[in-house]
């Protein structure tokens, strides 16, 4: 895929003629600015967020809302934001957080991959969906994990288990929050549901 801008003074043949050249051209551009003279293309420059100058907003101590703010990479960028501005952050996920081992907590990937045979075999056993209870378990162990984290970074931080999707459950909770905490200054969305299949 290639975007490409045209000046308004160009003649249509020559947008026409300037797009098939683009088309044709492997360069790995993604964005390109064509005028009668120049071809300027557009490219990130990235840069660590603490080198950006100090702003207004967010406000530090502020409320926010992270929706999916639990695992991955939005965890990743919540945690990021609040240390730099001091936000306090109500992490919101779909996973009712489950009592589980603290044993669980020390294991690296290769410990876990071992113990989770070991798990899904018990389960079993048990007469359980050994995949669901995996699941289960490996998120509420991420979820732990990631609120440690943050802890230990001194943030004020705290989980909600709500189905974002369901409008009354989420209504609730907003009310909850806005009653302890005060108002929601941002929302950082990122939640999703990824399920692959054919």
């Amino acid at each position: 895929v290639r975007v490409i801008d045209i000046g308004a003074a160009d003649a249509d043949t020559d947008a026409a003629a300037a797009i098939l050249e683009e088309a044709a051209l492997r360069d790995g551009e993604t964005e390109v600015a064509l005028a009668t003279l120049h071809r300027l293309v557009l490219r990130p420059a990235p840069q660590s967020a603490d080198a950006l100058p100090p702003t207004a907003f967010p406000r530090q101590g502020g409320v926010w809302l992270v929706t999916g703010g639990a695992r991955g990479v939005t965890a990743v960028a919540a945690r990021r934001l609040a240390r730099r501005f001091g936000l306090r952050l109500r992490l919101v996920g779909s996973t009712a957080l489950e009592p589980f081992d603290p044993v669980w907590l020390d294991r690296d990937a290769a410990a876990m991959k071992k113990a989770k045979a070991d798990f899904m075999i018990d389960a079993r056993r048990q007469g359980l969906d050994p995949a669901a209870a995996w699941r289960k378990l490996e998120k509420s162990v991420e979820i732990d994990r990631t609120l440690r984290r943050m802890r230990a970074d001194g943030l004020d931080v705290a989980y909600h288990a709500c189905d974002v999707s369901n409008p009354a459950a989420l209504a609730s909770l907003l009310a909850a929050i806005r009653r302890a905490d005060g108002p929601i200054e941002g929302i950082i969305h990122g939640a999703g549901f990824e399920a692959s299949c054919r």
